[in-house]
C-alpha cells in the first residue's frame, strides 16, 4: 500500500507544496522565481521525510514496508536512465534535464521521476530514522 501512496502522495503534496511557494515568491516585490521553486522543493521534500518518521511513530507496523518503497522507484528511474544513454543522450544533458526542471515538457520528466524517487527515498530515510530513535530510547530505558 505504501509503495502506491507515497509516490502518489509526493505528487499531490509536493507538487502542492511547490506551486504554493513558487507562486508566492514570484507575487512579491522582490521574488526571485528560481528561490521560490528550490524553497518549495526542499519544502516538498522535508514533508516526505517527516512523513516516514512520523508514520513510523504513529503505526510502526509499517516500517517493514515503509523501509523499502525507494526500491521500486529508484529501479525504475535508472532504468528510464539507462534507455535514454542507450538512446544516444548525452549524460550531461540527462542529468540536467532530471534533476533541474526547464519550462515546456521536460518538466514532466522531472516532476513524475525524478521527485517521487527522491521523496520515496526520503520516505524511507524518515521511516529508519525513526525506528533506530525508538529502539535506542527502548534500550535507555531503565528496567522497572
Amino acid at each position: 500500500m505504501q509503495q502506491f501512496l507515497v509516490p502518489l502522495g509526493s505528487l499531490i503534496v509536493g507538487g502542492g507544496l511547490l506551486v504554493w511557494i513558487g507562486d508566492l515568491f514570484q507575487a512579491s516585490p522582490a521574488g526571485v522565481p528560481e528561490f521560490g521553486g528550490w524553497l518549495g522543493l526542499i519544502t516538498a521534500f522535508s514533508a516526505a521525510f517527516a512523513a516516514g518518521y512520523s508514520i513510523h511513530q504513529i503505526w510502526p507496523w509499517t516500517y517493514s514496508g515503509g523501509r523499502i518503497v525507494w526500491i521500486l522507484p529508484v529501479f525504475f528511474f535508472l532504468l528510464i536512465l539507462v534507455i535514454d544513454v542507450i538512446q544516444g543522450h548525452s549524460v550531461s544533458n540527462l542529468v540536467a534535464s532530471y534533476f533541474y526542471p526547464r519550462p515546456g515538457e521536460e518538466d514532466l520528466g522531472v516532476i513524475f521521476f525524478t521527485w517521487p524517487t527522491i521523496s520515496c527515498c526520503l520516505y524511507s530515510i524518515g521511516m529508519i530514522v525513526a525506528r533506530r530513535r525508538s529502539t535506542s530510547r527502548s534500550l535507555d530505558s531503565p528496567p522497572l
